[in-house]
Parts: C-alpha cells; structure tokens; sequence
C-alpha cells in the first residue's frame, strides 16, 4: 500500500506533536516536502527449503526486512535491508551449533533526467529516461562461502508508460 503525503497532512501532524508536548511548530499549508510519496514496510519471512553454495541440506531461514522507497520531484529512491538467520544446517562456525548471519543491503536512486531539463523526454511507450546510481552490499559469516558482495550501479534507465487502469479497483500510471 502507497502513502501519499500532502501538506496538509504535515499540519495535522505538526498540531498533534505540539498538543503531545513535544514544542512542534505548525507548517504551513503550502510546506517544502523532501517526498511526494513514500512507502516504508518492516516484515518477517520464513522458509525451510533455502540452498546454499557448496552445501547440499535443506537450511530454515528467519528473515527480517526494512524496505522504503520514495519518490519525489526529480526521481525515485529505494532501499532494503535483508538480516538472516541460518539454522545449525547453514553453520556460523566449524563444529558451531549457531547458525550463519546474513546481512544484504540493496540502495538504488534515479533521476528523471526530462524532470531535470524541465521538459519530458517521452517517445512510444516511454514516459521518461533516467539515470540510476546505487549499490549492494552483502557480507555473511558461515564456513564455507562467506559471501561478501559489493557491487556498485550506474546506468541509464528507461521509464514506461504502463497503463493500470484495467486492474479493477487500480487507476494509476506508473
């Protein structure tokens, strides 16, 4: 599910932290906002068949995740945070009874370059081009692979007209 925020919404916002004693000053109708839209969610996963390199049993997995992604004016900005928790059968250590640790972070922001001249660049199904810049990140402590990956991104993007009006109950373009 996708926020919107509004300006309006600050105010509100703004008044309920003043009245909670906080000292919040109210914002104006017509604020500066850092985002048009965001979205943040906290979730947790499990599974009992997960694989992994160079180890051939079944390995439970508790996963807990932080994703946000936003957009505003000039672009989209999107994160996301992976912990993992491996059971004895994925080991932390040789001989270890804990299980291995696993953190991936995946970083990604891109600018409307059409935003940015001010004027839209669109052709056929094209709404717009962009470039995104990001990263991921990895690093996890078990005995045999020890991933650690790093690996930057850089690169133009193409954004597409997709018409979603046809859902039923969805009336947006993305």
């Amino acid at each position: 599910m996708t926020r919107r925020v509004h300006a309006g919404a600050s105010v509100a916002c703004s008044a309920a932290l003043a009245a909670a004693g906080f000292g919040a000053v109210l914002v104006p109708e017509r604020a500066a906002r850092a985002a048009d839209w965001s979205d943040t969610a906290i979730s947790w996963r499990y599974g009992t068949r997960f694989r992994e390199p160079f180890n051939p049993a079944d390995i439970k997995k508790h996963i807990v995740a932080l994703t946000h992604s936003s957009g505003y004016r000039y672009g989209t900005s999107y994160f996301n945070l992976d912990l993992l928790e491996s059971d004895r059968n994925d080991p932390a250590s040789l001989n270890g009874r804990e299980g291995a640790q696993e953190a991936y972070v995946v970083y990604r922001h891109t600018v409307d370059i059409g935003a940015l001249r001010g004027e839209p660049i669109r052709f056929g199904k094209v709404k717009g081009v962009g470039l995104v810049l990001g990263f991921d990140w990895n690093t996890k402590n078990d005995v045999g692979y020890n991933s650690r990956k790093r690996m930057l991104v850089a690169g133009p993007t193409l954004m597409w007209d997709v018409r979603v009006g046809d859902v039923p109950g969805a009336e947006y373009h993305f």
